[in-house]
């Protein structure tokens, strides 16, 4: 179950959504409104101070993740080329979408890690501000950051088309 606060409990400002299996519980410990300048608990730990079984956890969630999003943005790219141009793509822009997707979404959740490591390093402990435009605390852009993405790909295979 996720604990992490989607909103700020005095103002109410929404921080964004928040899907536990997508950040594995990995960010920042306290949360600060930039609103209100309310200090609130994320119930969140940095990478070096998670166990062992909760780092495989997060290695593994990310992995189904990455497997399920390169699933879909393929999908999605092979459906909007086939709508916007009218016929299926070629196997090479089907495999590019596969890979763009792919990397973007294992290189945005290996980014947590990575930043993380980076807070943790430098002994950052201050209360992170954070709003619904942060990917700090918003998922929804570990949802939409391959989509576009694959719009990309869309947008190049249908200018070089014939």
């Amino acid at each position: 179950m996720d604990r992490s606060p989607s909103q700020c409990p005095e103002c109410h400002r929404s921080f964004g959504i928040n899907i536990s299996v997508l950040h594995g519980q990995i960010g920042p410990k306290l949360y600060r409104c930039p609103k209100c300048e309310n200090v609130t608990q994320s119930h969140r730990g940095e990478w070096p101070s998670k166990s062992r079984q909760e780092r495989r956890q997060y290695v593994i969630s990310s992995a189904w993740f990455t497997v399920l999003m390169t699933l879909l943005g393929t999908l999605a790219a092979f459906q909007g080329h086939r709508y916007f141009l009218g016929d299926a793509p070629e196997d090479i822009w089907v495999f590019t979408a596969a890979g763009v997707v792919a990397m973007t979404t294992a290189l945005w959740q290996g980014g947590r890690v990575f930043f993380s490591l980076q807070r943790d390093g430098n002994g950052y402990i201050d209360p992170r501000p954070v709003s619904f435009w942060s990917a700090e605390s918003n998922m929804l852009w570990s949802l939409l950051v391959p989509f576009v993405a694959v719009a990309a790909i869309l947008a190049i295979t249908s200018k070089y088309s014939f």
